[in-house]
């Protein structure tokens, strides 16, 4: 099945991420380790969200950040080491958390974009995630770049929509 859609007609929304674990450390050694990739901004309780790409917001022990990346790799020929999910899933999922395998692994949840932030706060005040991560959407235009280079996007890195309803009819003919 396939459907042809206007790029101006599709709305790309951001996936984010609920984390179980914070492999060990205390949330402040936590955080120190996340300083060595992101300039971190205190927010307190007011929920934020990304304004823009380099934005990632956090939620630990009740209180929001947002990260902004430090240094990218922007002489990268792969558009999708760009991508600011690529970027926390490497710098903190992999190396702070030593979650490699995003797809199985049970300690991280993603939550659509069409979810208000508040679930976020909610999964992590309710003790069942020790942090949670907002996303800013990926661009329509970082999305062509990926695909022009025939590279493959993250898991869980989009919500696009119209989501379109599909299923089998079965219909006798005789």
């Amino acid at each position: 099945m396939a459907a042809f859609f206007a790029d101006k007609q599709l709305s790309i929304l951001n996936f984010n991420r609920t984390c179980s674990t914070l492999n060990g450390l205390s949330s402040d050694a936590f955080l120190s380790r996340v300083s060595n990739y992101f300039d971190i901004y205190p927010k307190g309780h007011e929920q934020v969200q990304p304004a823009s790409a380099n934005e990632i917001s956090m939620y630990l022990d009740k209180n929001w950040y947002m990260l902004k990346i430090k240094a990218r790799n922007s002489a990268s020929a792969n558009p999708v080491e760009l991508l600011d999910v690529s970027v926390l899933s490497e710098k903190i999922f992999a190396s702070i958390l030593n979650i490699t395998d995003l797809r199985n692994d049970r300690r991280v949840t993603f939550v659509p974009g069409t979810r208000d932030v508040s679930q976020l706060t909610k999964a992590v005040d309710s003790g069942k995630m020790k942090v949670a991560f907002c996303l800013h959407p990926i661009s329509f235009g970082e999305l062509k770049d990926v695909a022009d280079s025939g590279g493959i996007m993250p898991p869980k890195s989009t919500w696009i929509e119209p989501k379109l309803e599909n299923g089998l009819l079965i219909y006798s003919l005789s």
